[in-house]
């Protein structure tokens, strides 16, 4: 065989090799969120729902405070409503993918019920820790994720 064939064949071999290393890569960071994310939801909707009844307690008058959440396996949905009309926004968790849907549905009594789907981005950072971004906003802890949600309702209310 010719150099030049030979060296083809080598790069050809070469370039198989380096697509099912990236390939394997992938999976495994595909099984690593799969595994993680159940985890993150449950820890973010157990934080939103302390969250919904500290903010109805401490403004027990305030109907912008006035949030309803509820566990929806698996995820979770949280709203709000006012003299103007309701806004909710729920989070599903699909276990083959590894994103998570946010549908909000904002019902204002002049134009009805408008909904809306966002796709929230799940990833894992270089030291494989996952994390969602949401917002413009990177949130590595349920916690702070739970907090932007809550925020978000609000201010969309």
């Amino acid at each position: 065989m010719s150099d030049w064939i030979e060296r083809l064949k080598e790069r050809k071999a070469e370039e198989r090799r380096n697509e099912a290393e990236r390939e394997k890569a992938q999976q495994r960071k595909h099984e690593l969120i799969q595994s993680m994310l159940p985890e993150f939801v449950a820890r973010t909707s157990e934080r939103i729902a302390k969250d919904v009844l500290k903010l109805r307690e401490t403004f027990p008058n305030e109907g912008r405070y006035d949030l309803r959440f509820q566990a929806q396996e698996p995820g979770f949905s949280v709203g709000n409503s006012s003299g103007l009309g309701t806004f909710h926004v729920g989070i599903s968790m699909d276990p083959t993918q590894t994103i998570l849907r946010a549908r909000t549905v904002r019902n204002d009594l002049n134009s009805g019920p408008q909904p809306n789907t966002i796709e929230i981005p799940v990833e894992l950072d270089v030291k494989d820790k996952l994390l969602v971004t949401f917002g413009g906003e990177r949130f590595y802890r349920p916690e702070e994720f739970a907090e932007a949600l809550v925020k978000y309702v609000l201010n969309a209310g």
